[in-house]
């Protein structure tokens, strides 16, 4: 019997919230994972604009008995959602009668304000994890996560996270196998564990586009086997270290050696990924006094070992599908 799924829409929803988790559980490459029925849904029904200017067909909110997950995406237009009492009723009408909650990016907000997250750990988006505390302090965000599984509500990072979540949703109901082949129709990694930290640092874009710094960014790009001290740092960038520091920090949004810690974490997760070095190499070619200290430091910032990591994500893994 195939699993029902209603997925709750609003206006100025961000499509890939809605399509990601949809491709993931209707993928008709793979005959076996045809065991999903869903259900678009929104509160008047009809068409919604979602924030990309996209259309999407919805039905009227209608009683969740017999399905087995309600999903709510976020999106643009959250805010105004969750002051529509109307949704945020619904949702706390028809959570008793699905097995789980599922929330997508800044979905979290809606299922926030119903007070289905209330005692729980949960994630959205990086850039509202702090607004989602500050509004609802008695949730115990996880800023970093990609997903949170916190008994039957389950919710995801931004966007793309929602496919990582989903295809977990998918390992659970049909088995692991099942989700590694969807994830390989869809061309995308199988499946990022959910306490692994967010592959694609926040700060990355902000980063790049500082232009004052692109000297010392590219200088910490082909030295990261050195010392990349804020003494040496501040000479590439023809800077006391005070100012470089004060700068650097206030600026670009992390300090001088948060941002050469990432960019080894990076640079180890490529070598992972494309290498068949050592892990004593790596370390010596990212700047690592040992490989217990670069584990160390890998962990805190992915949640998973580079052993494990490279079973994953390396070519190899990828090829055979693990």
């Amino acid at each position: 019997m195939k699993r029902k799924i209603a997925i709750l829409c609003f206006e100025q929803c961000q499509m890939l919230d809605l399509s990601g988790p949809m491709d993931v559980l209707t993928d008709g490459a793979i005959p076996a994972a045809r065991g999903y029925d869903l259900d678009v849904l929104s509160i008047e029904g009809g068409l919604l604009r979602s924030s990309s200017g996209l259309m999407i067909h919805t039905e009227k909110c209608k009683p969740l008995a017999g399905y087995d997950s309600l999903m709510v995406i976020g999106g643009q237009g959250v805010f105004a959602a969750i002051a529509d009492s109307r949704l945020v009723e619904y949702i706390q009408a028809q959570a008793p009668e699905v097995s789980r909650v599922i929330s997508i990016c800044t979905g979290a907000f809606l299922l926030a304000q119903a007070g289905l997250l209330n005692g729980r750990a949960a994630t959205t988006h990086w850039v509202c994890t702090r607004e989602l505390q500050q509004l609802f302090p008695r949730v115990k965000v996880l800023p970093d996560d990609l997903y949170v599984k916190s008994g039957n509500v389950y919710t995801s990072a931004g966007v793309t996270a929602g496919i990582d979540l989903t295809l977990s949703i998918v390992a659970e109901d049909l088995g692991h196998d099942i989700s590694m082949q969807i994830a390989k129709s869809l061309v995308v990694y199988y499946h990022r564990p959910g306490g692994q930290k967010q592959f694609s640092s926040p700060l990355n874009a902000q980063l790049e586009a500082r232009p004052m710094f692109d000297k010392t960014r590219l200088y910490i790009e082909e030295n990261l086997h050195s010392k990349l001290t804020v003494e040496v740092l501040s000479s590439v960038a023809n800077m006391s270290e005070r100012n470089f520091s004060r700068q650097f920090s206030s600026g670009m949004g992390v300090t001088p050696a948060k941002y050469v810690e990432g960019k080894r974490i990076d640079r180890i997760k490529l070598l992972l990924e494309s290498t068949h070095y050592q892990l004593d190499n790596i370390a010596e070619l990212t700047g690592f006094a040992s490989v217990d200290v670069m584990r160390r430091t890998f962990v805190r910032h992915m949640g998973v070992a580079p052993v494990d990591y490279r079973l994953k994500f390396s070519r190899k893994a990828m090829s055979n599908g693990q």
